[in-house]
C-alpha cells in the first residue's frame, strides 16, 4: 500500500468516476482502474460496487475513506516537519474576515521576523469554511471567532473582542454612547454573511431578548458593510477592534451595545491530535503574545 494508492482511491471515491479521477490526477483511466483492482485483489476486499456503469462505495470502501484521509493528512504534516528541518518551512493559516482586516498582517510580519525563510499562505474565509479546511488538512491552524462544535477540532481563546454598533453621522443614534439591543428591533441591520460566527452571535443576542433577526444587508466584505452604513441603509454591528481603524472612526459613529453580552473571543483552532512543527509553535506564541499585549494597551486607552 502506497500513499499514491490512497490518493487514487480517494479521487475515485470523491468523484464517483475513474474517468474524473484520472483527469484530476493527470493519469490515464486504465492506470486508475489497475490500481483499484490491485488494491481489491491484494487485500481480498471489494471497495466499489459497479452497477450500471456507476461506482458506489461498499461499506468497506466508506470506512477506507476515513482511514485514507487521516493517513494523507498525517503524511502532509510529516512533510511539513521535514521541510522545516531542511530550512524550507511552510505554514498555511486560516482567518475569518474580521481577523484578516484587524491583525493577521502584523502577526504574519512578526512570524517572518522570527522565521525569515518561512513560506506562508493565508486563507480568509468564514468560520464554517475554515473548519472544513482544518479537517481536510488544507489549513494547518486558524484564528477564528466563536465556539467550535466539531469533535475533530480543538480550540482555545487567545484574543478578546466585543461587538459594537456603527451608524451614519446623521442617524438618530449619532449622539449616543450606547444602544440597548432591544432598540434594534425595527432598525435595518447590516451584518456579516450567514455561516460566520459573528452573525450567529448577533442572531442569538437578538433572539435572547425576543427579537426575530431580520437583516437588510449581509456581506463577508467589510468595505461593503461600511459603505452601506455610511449611506444610511442601516446600522451595522462589527467588532470593536475593527472599529478602531481610522477610516471607520472618521466616517461613522460608534457606540456600545447593551442589554446583551457583546463580548467574544478569537480562538486558535487546529485538528485534534496534529503534530506541531516549530513554525506552528511560533505562530501560536505570537498570537498569545499579541492578545496579551493588546489587552494591556486597551486598558491604558
Amino acid at each position: 500500500m502506497t500513499l499514491r494508492n490512497l490518493q487514487v482511491f480517494l479521487a475515485v471515491a470523491e468523484s464517483g468516476s475513474m474517468v474524473n479521477a484520472a483527469k484530476k490526477l493527470y493519469m490515464t483511466q486504465p492506470s486508475i482502474s489497475q490500481i483499484i483492482s490491485e488494491m481489491e485483489r491484494d487485500y481480498n476486499v471489494t471497495l466499489f460496487d459497479r452497477k450500471n456503469r456507476k461506482l458506489q462505495l461498499t461499506e468497506t470502501g466508506k470506512r477506507l475513506v476515513d482511514y485514507a484521509k487521516k493517513t494523507l493528512i498525517s503524511a502532509k504534516e510529516t512533510e511539513d516537519f521535514l521541510n522545516f528541518e531542511s530550512s524550507h518551512p511552510h505554514i498555511s493559516v486560516g482567518a475569518t474576515p474580521t481577523i484578516g482586516a484587524c491583525f493577521m498582517s502584523p502577526i504574519v510580519v512578526k512570524l517572518h521576523e522570527e522565521i525569515p525563510n518561512l513560506v506562508h499562505n493565508v486563507k480568509v474565509l468564514n468560520s464554517s469554511q475554515i473548519i472544513k479546511d482544518l479537517i481536510n488538512g488544507t489549513v494547518d491552524i486558524a484564528l477564528i471567532e466563536g465556539k467550535v462544535e466539531d469533535p475533530e477540532i480543538e480550540s482555545r481563546p487567545v484574543i478578546r473582542d466585543r461587538l459594537v454598533l456603527i451608524c451614519s453621522k446623521n442617524h438618530k443614534f449619532m449622539n449616543r454612547l450606547s444602544v440597548d439591543i432591544r432598540e434594534l428591533e425595527n432598525e435595518p441591520l447590516v451584518v456579516r454573511e450567514k455561516g460566520s460566527a459573528m452573525r450567529q452571535q448577533i442572531e442569538e443576542g437578538l433572539l435572547s431578548v425576543g427579537i426575530e433577526p431580520s437583516f437588510g444587508w449581509s456581506s463577508s466584505d467589510y468595505d461593503t458593510i461600511i459603505d452601506a452604513v455610511k449611506n444610511g441603509l442601516g446600522v451595522g454591528i462589527i467588532s470593536e477592534r475593527l472599529s478602531r481603524k481610522e477610516r471607520i472612526r472618521k466616517s461613522l459613529h460608534i457606540c456600545d451595545i447593551t442589554g446583551v453580552d457583546a463580548s467574544f473571543n478569537y480562538r486558535l483552532a487546529f485538528r485534534k491530535g496534529r503534530m506541531f512543527p516549530e513554525s506552528l509553535l511560533e505562530f501560536i506564541r505570537i498570537c498569545e503574545e499579541f492578545g496579551a499585549l493588546d489587552d494591556i494597551l486597551a486598558k491604558s486607552e
